[in-house]
């Protein structure tokens, strides 16, 4: 719905109230402003109360307003311009205190993380991992530093995992070609998103790999065609690293926990046989 929003607020405002088509007018010609201000605020910015706006939303085919408004934030990603994006930011945050806002929103932004995160879907994903012959890893542009993270931890815990080169679309193919269904292949994948993620991740699962997409929303997650997706709400368009890293770090802090387990059970077994040899058993 969001990419013909402001089209169908415009064609919709013949059938609007007074106070709706001032609402209607802010959203059109602020919509950068309007997808991170409050109801409260939308409402004091145009004179009218805030269960105004929150009808508005229902009018325009939304649940309540918090929907308009990611749904204007996703607008946003594809409309607004870097330097737009910047001026956004500096508003929201303000001159003064920065660094406590952005750590602040950080620690807002994990813990709504850690309430709506699926843990069943983050648990299919360790073990995809954990059972894989071997592990490839692939982020491209922005993301590849967070796959390089990944790759780095992981190259500690497991002695299967290749470091996939977003060099272009057919230099990816050749390093993933020999993959099969006993393989998994981690897509890590944040704005803007790389075409060649998405291809390289549809070949995986033509290959019956098992992928994990570790991303920024569920609708990112199906783009990336996922099997196993570990994925989050996306709060705001402008995420700082913390939020991007901390997925990385718990699938890697998880993978090592269930590979130090499985030596565990390993020691155990061996440490059982060596006593049953000697007992002559």
């Amino acid at each position: 719905m969001q990419e013909d929003l402001l089209v169908q607020i415009e064609n919709k405002m013949s059938t609007f109230s007074k106070s709706q088509k001032l609402i209607a007018n802010y959203i059109i010609n602020s919509y950068e402003k309007a997808a991170y201000m409050t109801a409260l605020k939308l409402g004091n910015a145009v004179n009218v109360s805030e269960s105004t706006v929150v009808r508005f939303a229902i009018e325009m085919g939304f649940e309540g307003y918090p929907e308009l408004q990611k749904s204007l934030q996703s607008l946003i990603k594809n409309r607004l311009t870097a330097v737009q994006r910047i001026n956004i930011t500096n508003d929201r945050i303000g001159d003064d205190g920065v660094l406590k806002n952005t750590l602040t929103q950080d620690m807002d932004r994990i813990r709504r993380t850690l309430e709506e995160i699926d843990p069943k879907a983050f648990d299919r994903a360790i073990e995809k991992i954990c059972s894989a012959r071997r592990i490839y890893i692939l982020g491209a542009m922005s993301s590849s530093i967070l796959a390089r993270f990944l790759d780095y931890n992981f190259q500690l815990i497991f002695d299967n995992v290749h470091f996939v080169q977003a060099i272009n679309t057919s230099g990816i193919y050749q390093q993933i070609i020999h993959m099969n269904s006993e393989d998994a292949f981690i897509a890590i994948s944040f704005p803007r998103y790389s075409q060649s993620t998405i291809k390289a991740t549809a070949y995986a699962k033509k290959c019956n790999a098992n992928v994990v997409a570790i991303t920024d929303s569920v609708i990112a997650a199906r783009r990336l065609c996922e099997r196993t997706a570990y994925s989050k709400e996306r709060y705001g368009e402008f995420c700082g690293f913390t939020r991007c890293s901390a997925q990385p770090a718990q699938c890697d802090n998880r993978c090592g926990e269930r590979k130090k387990q499985g030596q565990h059970r390993a020691d155990l077994r061996q440490a059982g046989k060596a006593v049953g040899r000697k007992s002559g058993i």
